[in-house]
């Protein structure tokens, strides 16, 4: 990196935050244009190819995961980031998981914990003739680095390195302690990271402030009617359960069957199945996402949006109609494996089929398969949470007035000043639901302006991040990083 490149992304000192307010700040310093964004995306450019370039894939079956690809990229962090490695305490937890301590000078201060996973989910060998540079090359081309995990998710775990090298080499020192949590395993539900690492935080009885981890985006063009960018900040995650129905008959040749297979008796369990969904409701993260958006909608639609409660029902009428937005209103749940004979003249002696349920807040384990068992209906279908993962709960919805959300909503006030937030209940699951006993208020957020076709490279074909995102990702948690270092995160908190 060269002093150029440092000095360009670190913006002012620390003494000129405490001394501005910071509405005043945000006149002071615009942001960055989009030239320079790309210049400091180029400047660092190196950093996410190389880390691309490392194929840490991983697996639910341990065996499959390589150690030695993985330990290769434990080194090329402790190469590219030198001053890290000697200001903060790295601990290694269990096999990938990695904790970066930043000792703040002030104990009396809860610590801010910051996630990124460095495990990426793998390329199908079918598609890797469609991708227009090779899936693990980070090849930096067409304005963009490209490559498996240049979005999800290692692209933060590289800009919060980078920005933690450049603040040390200012010579910053945090008032309030940070941690620096990265898991390995997030792709297979984080038991051996983010797991291994919660547990540790957990038994030394630390209480972080909050947590910010991977989520919500800031998007482009996705949103009917929103035309500038609409920065989507998660508050809670659905919960996550894969629900198992077995059945169990005697084998025999197919020339001679009985009525009902397990085969037939598993396809009309989840025929009803489907045919039971479960009810939709507005959680009060979907009702504040509701009300963000009103401004945006016309007449009567504003008036239904402004009070989310009131017009529930005509609500969910509407959002309904788009398996996207159906999602955020009610407990999905989707068959999605259906198993019986190897053979087809074969009789089997057990047919299996898994419904993967991602659930709302308020919903439980115990709630879940009191529907799928009601809907089966069946005694001679067995109904449980498969053996593979045990599952969660939908998280805890954070508080939208908290300290961290109120620094996210500062600093993007700087970086992307002309993006509007949202609160936001995102779909899938994160790394965080091993915090859950660490942290009271845990956000998700990743300050990427995205389009819905860079959004399908996530776990899909042609996985990329523009120079001018990868630069602003790198600016952003410059500046975040400096605001919640101090003794009051965010504008306005005590």
């Amino acid at each position: 990196m060269t002093d150029a490149g440092e000095q360009r992304m670190n913006g002012p000192a620390q003494e000129d935050l405490q001394e501005k307010g910071p509405l005043e700040e945000a006149r002071e310093e615009a942001s960055k244009s989009a030239e320079e964004l790309v210049l400091a995306g180029e400047e660092y450019a190196s950093l996410l190819s190389e880390a691309v370039g490392i194929p840490t894939i991983s697996s639910f079956d341990p065996g499959m995961m390589d150690p030695e690809v993985f330990g290769k990229f434990e080194k090329f962090l402790k190469k590219r980031f030198p001053r890290v490695h000697a200001g903060c305490e790295l601990e290694r937890v269990s096999d990938y998981g990695l904790l970066y301590t930043w000792k703040g000078s002030n104990p009396d201060l809860k610590p801010v914990l910051f996630l990124a996973h460095y495990d990426v989910v793998p390329v199908d060998p079918r598609e890797e003739g469609a991708w227009k540079y090779p899936p693990f090359s980070g090849t930096v081309a067409e304005g963009y680095i490209w490559g498996r995990g240049t979005l999800d998710d290692k692209h933060v775990l590289i800009a919060l390195m980078t920005a933690v090298e450049n603040m040390l080499t200012e010579g910053h020192t945090p008032e309030r302690t940070l941690l620096f949590a990265f898991g390995g395993d997030e792709e297979v539900a984080g038991p051996r990271g983010a797991g291994a690492i919660g547990a540790l935080l957990r038994e030394r009885g630390i209480e972080c402030e909050f947590a910010l981890d991977e989520g919500g985006l800031i998007a482009s063009g996705m949103l009917k009617g929103i035309e500038k960018p609409l920065a989507l900040i998660s508050l809670t995650e659905k919960g996550y359960y894969n629900i198992e129905l077995i059945c169990r008959q005697q084998p025999g040749h197919a020339s001679m069957p009985p009525a009902h297979t397990a085969a037939g008796i598993i396809a009309r369990a989840m025929t009803r199945v489907e045919k039971n969904p479960f009810p939709y409701r507005i959680t009060p993260t979907v009702a504040r996402f509701l009300q963000a958006i009103a401004p945006y909608s016309g007449f009567p639609a504003k008036l239904f949006l402004k009070y989310p409660k009131l017009f529930a029902p005509l609500i969910t009428r509407s959002l309904r109609r788009n398996p996207r937005t159906a999602a955020i209103i009610r407990t999905t749940q989707a068959v999605t494996v259906l198993q019986g004979s190897s053979r087809e003249n074969v009789l089997p002696e057990t047919a299996r089929g898994v419904i993967n349920v991602r659930t709302l807040p308020g919903d439980t384990r115990e709630s879940v398969l009191g529907h799928i068992k009601q809907a089966v209906n069946d005694p001679q279908v067995e109904v449980r949470v498969a053996d593979s993962y045990a599952g969660n709960d939908a998280l805890p919805e954070a508080d939208s007035e908290g300290a961290g959300y109120r620094a996210i909503l500062s600093t993007l006030r700087t970086v992307v000043p002309e993006a509007d937030a949202a609160p936001f209940l995102m779909a899938g699951g994160s790394d965080l639901k091993h915090y859950v006993d660490v942290c009271p208020n845990m956000y998700r957020f990743i300050p990427v302006i995205i389009t819905r076709e860079e959004l399908q490279g996530i776990h899909g074909i042609n996985e990329r991040i523009s120079l001018e995102n990868w630069g602003r990702c790198i600016y952003f948690y410059s500046r975040f990083i400096r605001e919640v270092s101090g003794k009051s995160p965010g504008p306005g908190s005590g």
